[in-house]
């Protein structure tokens, strides 16, 4: 896939926007301002050595509000002012460096940078060498045929970031080169596309922010979110794996990521968390702190091998499949199978000084779930290995936790609980965690912990109750605890909003899959072309926010992204909506075979994807005709037969070296009976969060 349309924005805008060099840096700036928070600048292997520069041109500064235009590609930002001067800005891969060049008609040029000791100016021929958390930071300014070029890097000390500096200015151009081929390449081997054409720029962007946050410095793993997550957390690794890796093809990326896991879960079998996964690995620990990696990571090292059936990697990591579920097992289960666990294990995890702002333990519904869909997976990753005994015991294991579920976990109302207190009490506040009983082991072939029935209701509790046109919110509006805005200094800490309001953009994947099961492809891709716009329009450029308040402030339009300004899971989901919900891909490489169950929404006439199984990548191209939908796919490269099935026609076939190519077609779904709808937003002043406390 080549790099996207270049995004161009002209003032009064202003956006933010983030670079990676896909090792151990980032930058974060804004388009038309100097940075306004602490947290934008420059930052190498998790520690922040520059906030901002700025440049002095003749004498004068030059103001980013009155650039004419700002023209963001995935490689590099270029400003053009009115004085005719020209700025480009990028990052360097592999030398902790990055580059200002500058062009056009001036007499002198300067630069200013701001660390958090000082600032700086440097002017033509200088350099200047700042120490800073025990390391060196470096700076020089060079003339170049067109201008001048800042070059800045850190290292260790002043001898190697002067290396460093002279590396760069010699060969400027050819790095700006590569880094360009580099982010053409690995921006992934498949492409989506459907007839909305802001859509596929989403896609495309999407799919280029995702891959910026892949990092591969000391480890391979996904940076959870930028600015403040430059580090590999399990759940979010986990979670964003089948949208970052496996629905394009990258599975050396994939399975590092499990590989790297794997290597640091938890031994120490006199620990409660005996065989965790890491909750996050950072500044080289790891830390285990979480109920819900174990989980993730069973059912991605699945998934995996769903997509690849590399029978290899199976053996390789079975040995910590087995640890993830039999660690648990041994310390963390009651005597009614479910898996205990703390307060703030969840990834509702927020806490402040007084203890958790969401405590749900010491069952909650999604970890259940996963316990569940991990039991499952771990056995049919046993059977294929001949590990009869562990297959067999985790199997009757998942049917006690289905019992067990249904004798808990049932709202008489409708839907589910959201936890169980460790009485035994049901927690009565009414979350969107409950999805994921609908839909966790779907993907892989697996069974739900709940039936169709119970399924579809817990769907439209979270689609209708739980779920505004852009976003799906962390907590019930009529709840008297709701939030209705992430920050609200005046009287309550952000943290305490976190997952008592806010809208989770990543938690649209599940529901968007859901609401896709049960005939409602019309309103989850509603949902989906939101979350389009919102990738596009909204926060960072090309990048997709954490979080987004659930009402708009006063005087605003709509409401603002906001926690970190581009998050993995978010953007991941974004990109496994649209393969498995709305191109409904199921592969199983193992068998050589592919289930179809594509959901193509009224709102589009057609949708392709180009996707893998195992080593062959197959192009399925999904069109509706009238009252039919016809279905085209092909293999170019097939090396073996394959069986193809599609559940919505009945169909099945075969694609082989000699017979390239399926079509067939059937008649399209009737509109669901019912249609849903999602919960309209009505501000309520009366909510606790917005008096004193």
């Amino acid at each position: 896939m080549p790099c996207p349309q270049p995004l161009s924005l002209r003032p009064p805008q202003d956006r933010v926007y983030t670079f990676t060099d896909g090792r151990s840096a980032f930058y974060l700036g804004s388009t038309h301002s100097q940075s306004s928070t602490a947290h934008h600048g420059w930052n190498v292997a998790e520690t922040h050595f520059l906030y901002d520069y700025r440049i002095i041109a003749g004498g004068q500064p030059l103001d980013r509000g009155a650039a004419r235009e700002i023209v963001f590609q995935p490689q590099l930002l270029r400003r053009s002012y009115p004085c005719g001067i020209t700025e480009t800005f990028f990052l360097v891969d592999g030398e902790n460096a990055f580059c200002v060049e500058l062009s056009g008609s001036f007499k002198s040029a300067e630069f200013e940078l701001f660390t958090a000791a000082n600032s700086e100016k440097i002017s033509y021929g200088a350099q200047r060498y700042i120490f800073i958390a025990g390391k060196m930071l470096g700076a020089r300014v060079s003339k170049t045929d067109g201008g001048a070029r800042l070059t800045v890097a850190v290292s260790d000390d002043k001898s190697l970031a002067q290396a460093i500096i002279s590396r760069v200015e010699r060969n400027a151009a050819a790095l700006l080169e590569s880094r360009t081929r580099r982010i053409a390449h690995t921006a992934g081997p498949c492409a989506f596309s459907c007839s909305g054409e802001k859509i596929n720029d989403a896609l495309s962007w999407s799919r280029i922010s995702l891959d910026s946050l892949v990092m591969r410095g000391g480890m391979t793993g996904i940076w959870a979110g930028l600015p403040w997550f430059n580090n590999f957390w399990g759940r979010d690794t986990f979670i964003s794996l089948p949208g970052a890796a496996l629905v394009n093809g990258d599975f050396k990326t994939a399975r590092e990521m499990l590989l790297n896991f794997a290597a640091r879960r938890l031994p120490d079998a006199g620990s409660l968390w005996h065989g965790r996964i890491p909750n996050v690995i950072t500044g080289g620990k790891a830390y285990y702190n979480t109920a819900d990696a174990n989980g993730w990571f069973v059912l991605s090292a699945l998934k995996y091998l769903r997509y690849r059936g590399d029978e290899g990697f199976a053996r390789e990591i079975f040995p910590a499949v087995s640890l993830a579920i039999e660690g648990p097992l041994s310390k963390g289960v009651g005597a009614d199978f479910l898996l205990r666990h703390g307060d703030a294990e969840t990834w509702m995890d927020a806490a402040g000084a007084d203890g958790p702002w969401t405590p749900r333990g010491n069952r909650a519904v999604e970890i259940q779930a996963l316990w569940h869909g991990a039991l499952l997976a771990g056995a049919e990753i046993a059977l294929r290995l001949e590990e009869r005994e562990k297959s067999v015991k985790w199997k009757l294991l998942a049917g006690e936790v289905r019992k067990s579920f249904a004798k808990l976990f049932i709202r008489p109302e409708g839907g589910l609980f959201d936890h169980i207190n460790a009485d035994d009490t049901p927690d009565s506040q009414l979350r969107p965690n409950q999805i994921f009983a609908a839909v966790i082991g779907a993907g892989c072939g697996l069974p739900s912990v709940i039936p169709r029935e119970l399924a579809e209701n817990t769907a439209r509790i979270v689609a209708e109750k739980l779920t505004f046109p852009y976003g799906v919110l962390s907590l019930s509006p009529d709840d008297e605890n709701f939030h209705p805005w992430h920050e609200h200094e005046t009287y309550r800490h952000k943290d305490e909003a976190y997952h008592n309001g806010a809208i989770w953009t990543w938690l649209a994947g599940a529901v968007i899959e859901a609401l896709c099961a049960h005939g409602q492809s019309g309103l989850a891709f509603d949902l989906f072309a939101e979350e389009a716009r919102q990738i596009m329009e909204d926060g960072c450029l090309g990048g997709f926010s954490e979080l987004v308040e659930p009402f708009a402030r006063p005087g605003q339009a709509r409401p603002r992204p906001c926690g970190a300004v581009n998050q993995a899971w978010s953007l991941a989901e974004f990109q496994r909506s649209f393969a498995e919900s709305f191109a409904g891909w199921r592969p199983f490489a193992g068998k050589n075979s592919v289930e179809l169950a594509p959901s193509l929404p009224p709102q589009l006439d057609y949708l392709a994807a180009r996707l893998p199984l195992g080593e062959m990548t197959f192009e399925l191209a999904v069109e509706r005709a009238g009252s039919k939908i016809i279905v085209a796919l092909e293999c170019q490269e097939c090396e073996r037969e394959v069986s193809v099935s599609c559940s919505n026609a009945w169909f099945s076939g075969i694609i082989s070296p000699s017979g390239k190519k399926l079509c067939f077609e059937y008649e399209a779904a009737p509109p669901a009976a019912e249609k849903w709808r999602f919960a309209r937003p009505v501000f309520n002043p009366n909510w606790k969060s917005l008096r004193p406390y």
